[in-house]
């Protein structure tokens, strides 16, 4: 089926889903809040040489250090940094280069990460593997104070998110996310995607305030990093049949830390 094709039965099941939820919603006597997105149209291209940050800083900690960063450079004037710590993330995965980061607006410091590892659970897509690294690593993101430590955080994700990774942020309660290379040209390039644009599951969202979202941050680097993931996958495939191997051995579950 053609992309075009593809990209038209996409919109008439949604369009079908969207009637159906509204049908259930007047049955039940439920009000849906539909809720509009806005997009800021983040900045797209650039190839500025600012380093990755580290990782540090819990995400309800606001030390001297990180006060002073967040009143001198806010976070929302380092999208492409942020942006450039996804990358990174995601060239450890050169098959799937799907990296993540996320970032505490309140101290400008990334907090947690993570990088596709779906050769050991095919739920282990990058931004899942960062939302685990944050619930697993800081204790504030638990217990009653955890909608409000959730919602000081924002995501950065080489490419947009899935279905399952979108409703994952908006679980959480991040307000921004932001990505890279966008669900179509994913498809262009022939990598398996599910064709649901993740405004629209932020559109579904029936509590709080739907997730912003922002594309094209870095795009012109992170579209040749997915091209390029085709030739390694096909060239690891080849290698893993040579050798007898069933399949890459992926990371750990657990990433080191800096």
């Amino acid at each position: 089926m053609g992309l075009e094709r593809r990209r038209t039965a996409a919109r008439r099941a949604a369009a079908g889903l969207a009637a159906l939820t509204g049908l259930l919603a007047v049955a039940a006597g439920a009000r849906v809040a539909q809720g509009g997105l806005r997009s800021e149209g983040g900045p797209a291209g650039g190839r500025g040489g600012t380093p990755a940050p580290e990782v540090t800083g819990a995400p309800g900690a606001t030390t001297a250090a990180g006060a002073a960063t967040a009143a001198g450079r806010p976070y929302t004037d380092r999208h492409e940094e942020y942006m450039r710590a996804a990358i990174e993330m995601g060239k450890l995965q050169p098959s799937n280069p799907y990296g993540a980061v996320i970032v505490n607006t309140t101290t400008g410091e990334v907090v947690c990460r993570g990088v596709n590892n779906h050769a050991n659970n095919p739920t282990f897509h990058g931004e899942m593997q960062a939302i685990n690294d944050c619930a697993r690593t800081w204790p504030q993101l638990k217990g009653d104070g955890a909608k409000a430590e959730w919602a000081k955080l924002v995501l950065y994700t080489t490419a947009e998110p899935c279905p399952m990774c979108m409703a994952a942020i908006e679980w959480c309660g991040m307000p921004h996310m932001y990505y890279g290379t966008g669900l179509w040209e994913l498809e262009k390039m022939g990598l398996h995607q599910i064709d649901v644009e993740s405004r629209y599951i932020s559109s579904k969202k029936n509590f709080g305030t739907p997730c912003q979202i922002t594309g094209g941050i870095l795009s012109d680097i992170t579209n040749k990093m997915f091209e390029a993931s085709k030739n390694h996958t096909a060239n690891h495939r080849h290698n893993c049949l040579e050798h007898g191997h069933a399949r890459p051995e992926g990371l750990l579950e657990e990433l080191p830390r800096d």
